[in-house]
């Protein structure tokens, strides 16, 4: 799967977003939703959660006037706002369940206000390369002078493993002109797998029993 963040009008590429304008009272279980670039928007359902990839997690600037992003070498600093017009926003990858990927890429305070309530959980990782299942907790409301915005609280219920549907993206454009895409290496067609020559008088290393695999919770499988 190749995800163009590029923000194109073509393509079929699968977004997900949170309907920022409802108020404290309105039911915003309902307004996560996913659609296709220049698609009418879909509401999302995420009573069981998703599983957000934090291993592509990225973090940057906006640009309000071309929608163009600048991201951050590392999510751990951020670089100088480039401009006047340029908010601050994140990109990321989010299971939605039954093989569903979709891409999250939001910026302006509600965005960066659910980044931050997400934040301490998000540093609790306790194995690298494990992803969190979040589940909608609530909202909140951000205050900046006259101005008010609602953003959603997002709670971490388990790490896991990062799911096969994560994991099979092939290609990933962020957008950046001055650099190439990331690409992962393709499986071998079925046939062509090389095998090595044998090895005379060598004993065979004898690996060591896996170790058992987690037990599923109850909402999560169907990543």
């Amino acid at each position: 799967m190749i995800i163009d963040m590029g923000n194109s009008n073509s393509g079929t590429d699968l977004y997900f977003g949170w309907q920022q304008k409802p108020g404290l009272n309105f039911n915003h279980a309902q307004v996560f939703f996913t659609n296709l670039s220049g698609q009418p928007k879909e509401v999302c359902d995420v009573s069981q959660g998703m599983v957000l990839d934090t291993t592509e997690l990225r973090t940057g600037w906006q640009c309000g006037e071309t929608n163009k992003w600048q991201f951050n070498a590392s999510v751990s600093q951020m670089q100088p706002k480039p401009g006047e017009t340029w908010k601050r926003g994140f990109s990321i990858p989010v299971a939605l369940g039954a093989g569903k990927v979709a891409l999250w890429m939001a910026s302006g305070a509600t965005a960066w206000d659910t980044l931050a309530y997400l934040g301490q959980q998000l540093a609790q990782c306790p194995q690298a390369g494990q992803v969190p299942l979040v589940t909608h907790d609530g909202v909140a409301e951000g205050r900046y002078e006259t101005r008010t915005w609602v953003y959603p609280l997002l709670k971490v219920q388990q790490w896991m493993p990062r799911p096969e549907s994560l994991s099979a993206r092939t290609a990933i454009d962020m957008g950046n002109e001055n650099q190439a895409p990331q690409v992962m290496p393709s499986p071998p067609s079925p046939g062509m797998i090389a095998r090595p020559a044998p090895v005379a008088n060598v004993a065979a290393p004898v690996a060591p029993p896996a170790p058992p695999a987690p037990a599923a919770t109850s909402g999560t499988t169907f990543f």
